[in-house]
C-alpha cells in the first residue's frame, strides 16, 4: 500500500458491501428472499421487488467492494470505475431512501423503527466515504508516479550533461 488513504477506502469499500448484502435481509420482507415465491407461481411482483432490491442495494454494494479492492491492492483503473460508479448509485439514491424512511404513518421509521430505518440508509454514507477514499489514492498515486517520472528524466539528464562533458 502507497498511500495512507488506501486502509481508508478499503475498510469503507468493505463495510459498503456487507452492509448493502445484509441489508435487505433485515430490512425488507425475508420471505422474498429466502422463499423464492416464483417458484411456487405466485405473483409477478414479488419476482420483481426482489430484483429491485437486487439492483437497487446488493449489486451497486459489490461493485464498491470490488473495485475498492482492486483499486487499493492491485492499482487498477478498472477498480477505481467500479467504485466511483457503485458509489454514485448508492449516494444519489440516498433523497428517495430518506423519503421512504420518513414518510409519516407508512414510512420505514414507523413500521420498523428509527434503527431499521437508518441501517437502511447506511450503504450510501459509506459508499461516499469510499468514494473520497478512492479519490484521495488515486491523487497520491498520481503524484507519486509525477514524482518518480521527473526525478528519472532529472537524473538522466545530469548523467547526459556528465557523459557528454
Amino acid at each position: 500500500m502507497n498511500s495512507k488513504w488506501e486502509p481508508i477506502e478499503l475498510c469503507f469499500g468493505i463495510a459498503t458491501g456487507l452492509v448493502a448484502v445484509f441489508n435487505p435481509a433485515t430490512v425488507f420482507e425475508v420471505k422474498y428472499l429466502f422463499n423464492m415465491p416464483w417458484l411456487r407461481h405466485e405473483p409477478k411482483e414479488d419476482f420483481l421487488s426482489v430484483i429491485g432490491v437486487i439492483v437497487m442495494f446488493v449489486g451497486p454494494g459489490l461493485l464498491v467492494t470490488i473495485g475498492s479492492y482492486l483499486h487499493t491492492t492491485q492499482e487498477k483503473t478498472l477498480g477505481f470505475v467500479f467504485t466511483i460508479i457503485g458509489g454514485s448509485i448508492l449516494v444519489l439514491e440516498f433523497p428517495l431512501l430518506l423519503l421512504v424512511a420518513f414518510n409519516g404513518y407508512s414510512g420505514l421509521v414507523y413500521t420498523q423503527g428509527l434503527a431499521a430505518a437508518l441501517y437502511m440508509l447506511l450503504p450510501s454514507p459509506l459508499a461516499a466515504l469510499t468514494m473520497i477514499g478512492a479519490f484521495m489514492v488515486r491523487r497520491s498515486l498520481r503524484l507519486a508516479s509525477f514524482t518518480t517520472k521527473t526525478l528519472s528524466h532529472k537524473f538522466s539528464f545530469l548523467l547526459v550533461c556528465a557523459l557528454v562533458s
